[in-house]
């Protein structure tokens, strides 16, 4: 699990491991998260609803996934969490 820029400023990390059942999703993934880190990860990554926020890019492995979709997740994924960067 890897953690950038606004993300990674909240937690005073830029990366660490989950482990999560076998067959575990990304919803899983952001429960566990927020149950680890509480209002640190939850006020910045994620939506009220408990999906990723829309200021967030998600990556597994290397490939963007589309926003709002949910994904299975193995045991060796590299997951990145990205601010998404706008400017003017």
């Amino acid at each position: 699990m890897h953690f950038t820029a606004q993300l990674k400023r909240s937690l005073g990390m830029a990366t660490d491991k989950v482990l999560l059942p076998l067959g575990g999703t990304t919803a899983d993934l952001w429960l566990a998260l927020a149950n680890r880190f509480g209002a640190p990860f939850t006020d910045v990554a994620l939506e009220v609803d408990g999906r990723l926020a829309s200021s967030m890019l998600l990556c597994i492995n290397q490939v963007q996934v589309p926003r709002g979709a949910e994904r299975a997740l193995r045991d060796g994924d590299e997951v990145h969490v990205i601010s998404a960067i706008s400017g003017g």
